[in-house]
Order: structure tokens, then sequence, then C-alpha cells
């Protein structure tokens, strides 16, 4: 800090105005020389520009109140003879006694302590001065300046974001799922964020569960917005920065600035790409940059980088409907040729790990005490159009109809019972009836 007698210069570090508690700045200055009137004079010192010191730049600097500075008469010989030196006063446009009712004592000098009180404003980059006139001293003409210093600087950076996958509801409805950091830093500039993928285009995998090849999602499936101070438009995030907020962060009082950031996957994209279980990582970067207006004496940044991650946890899922499979065997042509009955609803499953699926019926198909059709008369086997289910007849032990499959969200599996020309055979001779069994569906991974 600097100051010159008459025209005084205060010149503030980033420290002075984000330290601790903000202290006051004090800088003690010579005011000039005085001469009292023969019976008594007051010294007033007053602003002669209204309400806010003048900027030296045309644009881009903030405004300052002139009531962050604070004045009093620190030491001059022989001015309390007589008189008083009076307490501090607020600079405004309006005079204040520094000095009151001293006799003729000839000609003196004294100095002013200037106090900048720090905390309750917003410090914005820029040089700031207003003029001031000192009745009763030499010159009486004199000024204040102001040159506050341009920076930004990360305080607490960024922690890891994570997103986890609760629950396969994620999968299908709502928002997907989100999670919020917050970084803070301090400024002296109106601030422009922008964020990117750090040095990649896809999450890194890693996972302790059984796969079948790690994934690799595309960054922008992950979409950003600033959620505090402001709210901004969501971006998809990629390896080139991308400004979040189309306007500056304004600087705020104690010159702190606390930025949240909301991370989201859409339902789609987590279906679509983050369906095996484990942690999906993405490193970020955060750029910090003045806006294009605003004031600074040279190209002032600030980056700070993080992680998001999505966490997927194992999960299993299996949807059988109820509905009674029917073979209506009513015609000799159902002997001839067998019968086919696609169930009326397909098998829906999820997994986030490989998957198997095994069926097994509870014994023979009986319609009485001594009245049974054999189990393996039907087969089970993928309907139409259905690939990747092998075609198996009944037993009462599980048999495994779809094996190591890859994880997948709501799986339609269309199915089909079969009673083959071959097997019919087996239906020659029975009891006319309802014959009845239950199959059962087990969805198994390792």
């Amino acid at each position: 800090m600097k100051s010159a007698s008459a025209q005084v210069t205060i010149t503030l570090l980033e420290n002075n105005i984000t330290g601790a508690g903000q202290p006051d700045v004090n800088v003690n200055a010579a005011a000039g020389t005085f001469s009292l009137p023969l019976l008594g004079g007051n010294i007033d010192f007053k602003s002669t520009n209204p309400t806010e010191f003048y900027t030296t730049q045309t644009a881009g600097s903030g405004t300052l109140p002139l009531g962050v500075t604070h004045v009093r008469i620190s030491s001059g010989q022989g001015l309390t003879l007589l008189g008083t030196i009076q307490p501090e006063q607020v600079v405004s446009i309006q005079p204040k006694t520094l000095y009151a009712g001293g006799l003729n004592l000839g000609t003196g000098t004294y100095n002013i302590n200037y106090r900048l009180a720090i905390a309750g404003t917003a410090w914005v980059a820029g040089t700031y001065y207003t003029p001031t006139d000192i009745t009763l001293t030499t010159p009486r003409a004199q000024s204040i300046t102001i040159n506050v210093p341009s920076f930004m600087t990360i305080n607490t950076p960024a922690p890891t974001t994570i997103l986890t996958v609760a629950s396969l509801s994620n999968y299908r409805t709502g928002s997907g799922i989100s999670g919020t950091n917050t970084f803070n830093y301090s400024t002296s500039l109106p601030t422009l964020v922008s964020l990117q993928a750090d040095g990649t285009s896809t999450f890194s995998f890693s996972t302790t569960t059984p796969k079948i090849v790690d994934p690799t999602p595309a960054s922008n499936l992950l979409s950003a917005a600033i959620s505090s101070p402001v709210t901004s438009a969501a971006i998809n995030v990629t390896n080139v920065a991308q400004q979040l907020n189309a306007t500056g962060i304004a600087v705020p009082v104690t010159n702190r600035q606390s930025v949240g950031t909301t991370f989201s996957v859409s339902p789609a994209n987590l279906k679509a790409n983050f369906v095996q279980a484990g942690t999906y990582n993405l490193p970020i970067r955060y750029n910090l940059a003045k806006t294009a207006a605003a004031y600074s004496s040279g190209t002032i940044t600030a980056t700070t980088t993080s992680n998001v991650q999505v966490v997927v946890p194992r999960l299993l899922e299996l949807l059988v409907q109820t509905n009674d499979i029917v073979f209506n065997v009513n015609s000799i042509n159902a002997y001839k040729n067998g019968l086919t009955v696609a169930m009326p609803n397909p098998v829906v499953l999820s997994s986030t790990v490989p998957y198997s699926l095994s069926v097994r019926a509870s014994g023979d198909f009986t319609l009485s005490a001594g009245n049974t059709i054999p189990v393996g008369a039907v087969t089970i086997e993928g309907a139409a159009g259905q690939t990747g289910v092998t075609s198996l007849p009944l037993t009462n032990t599980l048999q495994t109809i779809i094996s190591g499959a890859s994880p997948q969200i709501d799986r339609s599996i269309n199915l089909q019972y079969r009673i083959p020309e071959a097997a019919s055979n087996a239906l020659i001779g029975k009891s006319s009836g309802t014959y009845q069994n239950t199959i059962t569906f087990t969805l198994t991974a390792p």
C-alpha cells in the first residue's frame, strides 16, 4: 500500500480483500499544512463527488460507495491546544468536522488516517477516485484514489460428484440420476464458467462384478448446468470447453463465490449405456475467466479439476405374466401335426450383470391320481423371430434356455410352448380333461 501527501493512493492486495475476517485497511498520509483563524475554526472534510467514487475505466469497473472510506486526524503539532480532534468520520458529500475550535497557531502540518472498511462491500477490480475538499488546509483540493487488483483464485476445489442408480426405476421414468458439486473461489471480476471432460471423450470403467466387456460411454451422455448462484441451461459434456453461464457471475460481497453444478444422466441414456454394474468415471475441468467487458490489468483465469462418477449396483428383476397356457387337443390334426401355443405376454427381465434364464416344470401334467401326461411332451422355445433362446423339452429340473447374456434393462423374451408331432403319441389314450402343470422361471447371475 502506498500513500502520497495531498493526493492519497491506496493500493489494495488480494489478501486485504479476502483475508480471514476481512480486516480493515488503514493508511496514514500527510494532509498538508493548516492555518487556523484567530478566534478558532474547524477543519472540515468532504468529497466533491456525489455518492460514489469515480472510475478511470470507461467500462468494466464496478461501483464503490464513498462510505467505505473513513477519515480522522492522526497527528498534528499544536492542533490539540484549545481545540478538539474529532472522532473518525465517514466520507460523504456533506462536510465532516475533523478538528473543531482552535486558536490562531500559525501554520503546521498534520496527517489524516484513511480507513477502508473491507467487509460488506463487493470489491470489483478497477481504479476508483474522488476529489475532496479540506478547509483551512493547503492544498485544499485533494483526492483519494483506490486501486482494486484483478484476481481469481480457487479456494475449495470441486469434489467428486457421485450419481448413483438407486433402483431400476431410474432407467424407466423421471429424470434419471443426478448429483451436485460445489467449488469456491475468490475474485474481483465478473466470472464466466466453462466445463469440459478433462483429456478424454469417454467414461472409464471399473467393476468387481462379472462382466462381458468394459463399457465406454461417451462423455456427452452426461449433462451439466449451473444451479447456484445463478441457473443456466444444460450442456452435454464434451472434451471441448463449453460455457455454462451466458453472462458473468457478479462479484459478491466478501469477494468469495460458490458455484454449484448439477450433473444428470437421463433414463434413456442410462438404459442404453450404463447397464453393466460398476463405476463409470469421467474427469472434468472447470475453467474460470473474466467477462469480456470486465476491467483487468491482464489475463486472469483459474482452473479446478474433479470427477463425475456413475455408480451402478448389482440389480436383477424378472417379470412373468401368470396367464394360463392352454393346449386344446380337440382334433385329429392336433395329433398329426402337433400344437403350438404362444405365451400371451413376454417374459421381461432386467439385469446389470451377465445373466442366465432357466425354467422347470413341477412334474408331469396331471388330471387326477394316475392320469398324467409326461412333462417332456411339451417343449419350451423362443417364439417366431425371438433369438437367443434354446429350445428344450420341459423337465422337473432347472434347464437353462438363455445363458451368459449381456446386461440389459427390460428385455422382452417372447416364448411359446409346443407339443411336437413326435411327442403327440404321449396324448393317445389319455382320459379327457384338463391336465395341469406349474412352470417356474429363474433368473440367475454369478
